[in-house]
């Protein structure tokens, strides 16, 4: 990914990859808001992990 990395979060129980700049730093456990860039998220079915 280079300038990225993923940021693995948990979304109302679900666990979730954000991709950020690699300068990002958040302590395990923290709080985080995160504000998706619909045009440029990947979505995938949970069941059949089919790109939705």
């Amino acid at each position: 990914m280079g300038a990225d990395k993923l940021l693995w979060t948990d979304v109302e129980g679900r666990k979730v990859s954000v991709r950020v700049p690699v300068e990002t730093s958040h302590p395990r456990g923290s709080r985080v808001t995160l504000v998706p860039a619909m045009g440029k998220a990947s979505l995938f079915d949970a069941g059949t992990e089919a790109r939705l």
